[in-house]
């Protein structure tokens, strides 16, 4: 399962091949920032610039639940991920890193969420929340 905030633009119609998904979901454009939850291989990935960052698996007992908590905290370049299956942010982020974009996340941006299965399932987003602090 990944999330991402990413700020390709308005229209998808207006985007170019390259930046069009690939089968992971994830959109390649530089923008594009998230996490992705792996439960076959029990952790986490960064996503960053579009692209899963394979050097960035965090080995974790991952655990398919009805709610998953994603924090990502970005000031200046600065970013902190967090990941919980509670709602109380963990005390430690799972990932920091710099990470200096040109995305401007007071104009409009787009949140995506998905995944891949390799059996049938009936998940589905019952709700979501955002918080902006």
């Amino acid at each position: 399962m990944s999330f991402t905030i990413q700020q390709v633009g308005n229209d998808p119609n207006q985007w170019v091949s390259s930046q069009l998904p690939e089968q992971d979901g994830v959109l390649r454009d530089e923008s594009t920032l998230g996490i992705s939850i792996q439960y076959y291989y029990n952790g986490y990935y960064l996503l960053k610039n579009g692209v899963i960052d394979k050097s960035s698996f965090v080995d974790a007992d991952v655990i398919s639940t009805n709610d998953n908590y994603i924090w990502i905290i970005k000031e200046g370049s600065s970013v902190d991920m967090y990941v919980s299956v509670v709602s109380e942010r963990p005390e430690n982020p799972m990932y920091s890193f710099e990470y200096d974009t040109t995305s401007d996340y007071n104009q409009p941006y787009w949140l995506t969420f998905g995944g891949d299965n390799t059996k049938l399932t009936e998940s589905r987003i019952a709700s979501m929340y955002f918080g902006n602090y």
